[in-house]
């Protein structure tokens, strides 16, 4: 049955109204409008007062999460897997509500419940196959939530041998709202905001931003730049971007051997907006006559008259800042630094130093030196190739540069290669 054909037999159990008699009204709307099919059988729901956009589901028929929740089905039945057991807590207003994570073949959810329904959920365990009847979809903070109410059954069907393996992702396959494991390799030192503790975490595929909040806070700030970790949290967006925020309740933090070698090390020339990457070139421009912004104390964003985006009203403080060009042969890229990274790459003791330092020295300082940074890239500069976001970096010695400019030469003798061996296809 096509898309078209299954809204008419939607429309026709909601109206009552027979097919035939349907089918007529749609051709005439298409004839007078000059319109598509599906667009007339929208326009005569309209008319009759019928939503079609609101998704329904036969009695009785099981459907997937991801179905449920990208349709925002008011009432279904599902089969889903437990895969971290509900966690209860109590609400501001003096009541309980419980969540636990949910997982099918097309995604993870939370499931929710309140007050005396807390107790249907408290009854199952990790791995349990739960057939659940009369479940509903809603939004917490535009995350996607499936709910129970006191009309909703949750029957335990059988039991799952490795749920652990319904949330395994890669940095590629974020979806927002999901509860997700990733395994990947710091590739940022791990800040803390006073907070919550963040980090960049990469894979083959990409990198993504971690927010930890309590025991995974103090977990995150062990790990270090290079090393091994495996992240679990529920995924929000910011800017487009997906964010990995493990949360006081669900969610960890953990060191880990993992086969992955993420490739980060990038030249100039091939970053995209987006991007988290390692380039190495020489400081050809010091921009050191503002070195401060105006940042809220508790998460580092910009305070522009008065507000934090986060927090909202806040007496700002002052936050070093300072922007390099740095330019590796292929192109040159914008790189700002803020907070401590600025101060340490600027070769100072202490933000006051590095306030009080004049232009011209940190100038004479760092002009023509050799350096390697780990870049969140924002997008294309007007005057450099790049603008992106220091989140580490180091001036190079002697030996880093002698690395450095082995590793260039094997990358151009490669180049050269496979240019003569296409010369000789040619």
């Amino acid at each position: 049955m096509s898309d078209v054909d299954e809204l008419i037999e939607r429309l026709a159990r909601s109206t009552g109204r027979s097919r035939e008699e349907l089918l007529e009204k749609v051709r005439e709307l298409q004839e007078r409008w000059g319109i598509s099919k599906e667009g007339a059988v929208l326009a005569l729901a309209s008319e009759l007062g019928v939503d079609l956009m609101e998704a329904e589901t036969g009695e009785g028929e099981l459907v997937s999460l991801e179905r449920a929740i990208s349709d925002g089905l008011k009432s279904f039945d599902a089969e889903f897997v437990v895969v971290r057991a509900p966690e209860v807590v109590e609400t501001r207003s003096g009541g309980r509500m419980a969540t636990a994570v949910i997982a099918d073949e097309t995604r993870s959810a939370a499931l929710v419940a309140f007050d005396e329904e807390v107790e249907k959920l408290r009854e199952l365990s990790e791995g349990d196959v739960v057939r659940g009847e009369n479940l509903r979809t809603t939004a917490f903070r535009s995350s996607p939530q499936i709910v129970i109410d006191e009309e909703t059954s949750l029957r335990v069907v059988d039991e799952h041998e490795d749920p652990d393996e319904l949330i395994e992702r890669t940095t590629s396959e974020l979806k927002h709202g999901e509860y997700v494991r990733v395994r990947g390799v710091v590739v940022s030192e791990p800040t803390d905001t006073g907070e919550r503790v963040h980090f960049w975490l990469s894979d083959e595929e990409g990198s993504v931003r971690v927010n930890a909040w309590g025991d995974a806070a103090e977990s995150a700030l062990e790990l270090e730049y290079g090393q091994g970790a495996v992240v679990e949290g529920w995924v929000s967006t910011r800017g487009g971007n997906p964010v990995i925020n493990v949360l006081r309740t669900h969610g960890r933090v953990e060191p880990a051997e993992v086969p992955i070698r993420p490739a980060i090390k990038r030249r100039i020339r091939d970053l995209e907006e987006g991007d988290v990457a390692e380039i190495s070139g020489v400081v050809v421009a010091v921009y050191a006559r503002r070195r401060y912004y105006e940042a809220c104390p508790r998460c580092g964003r910009a305070v522009r008259d008065g507000e934090c985006p986060e927090h909202g009203p806040t007496e700002p403080e002052r936050r070093p800042v300072l922007n390099l060009v740095v330019d590796d042969g292929t192109g040159t890229a914008r790189v700002a630094f803020f907070g401590d990274l600025a101060v340490d790459i600027a070769g100072c003791d202490s933000r006051r130093e590095f306030f009080d330092a004049e232009e011209e020295e940190l100038e004479e300082r760092l002009l023509g030196e050799s350096i390697s940074v780990v870049v969140r890239v924002r997008g294309e500069g007007i005057v450099e190739d790049y603008d992106a976001v220091a989140l580490r970096g180091q001036l190079l010695d002697d030996e880093d540069l002698k690395r450095e400019v082995s590793m260039l030469l094997r990358e151009l003798e490669g180049e050269a290669r496979e240019e003569g061996s296409e010369a000789g296809r040619d």
